[in-house]
């Protein structure tokens, strides 16, 4: 079921790039590209695994059931993860940039 993810991850490097490209470059936008990505690699995820486990593996589940497997148990450590690295993102941007 991981495989949504990994699409998830594509989607979201873009999304995130997008965002810090047009903002302002504060905290802000770094946490909130961050989250933006976090955002949509869990919904190409869940949407992943409620579409393998109801149509491929015939195991009929609803959606709340697939965030309850993709999403409740890995949501607060990669909030976590994610606010910190807005920080060291930011200082690594403007570090590549300044050289």
């Amino acid at each position: 079921p991981s495989f949504g993810y990994i699409i998830g991850f594509t989607a979201a490097a873009y999304i995130i790039g997008l965002i810090i490209e047009k903002s302002r470059k504060s905290i802000i936008s770094f946490i909130a590209a961050n989250m933006a990505g976090i955002a949509v690699i869990y919904f190409f995820g869940v949407i992943y695994i409620y579409l393998l486990m109801n149509l491929y593996m015939g195991k009929h589940i609803n959606m709340l059931k697939a965030i309850s497997i993709g999403l409740a148990p890995f949501i607060i450590k990669d909030i976590i993860i994610a606010f910190v690295l807005s920080f060291i993102c930011r200082k690594i941007y403007f570090t590549l940039k300044n050289t």
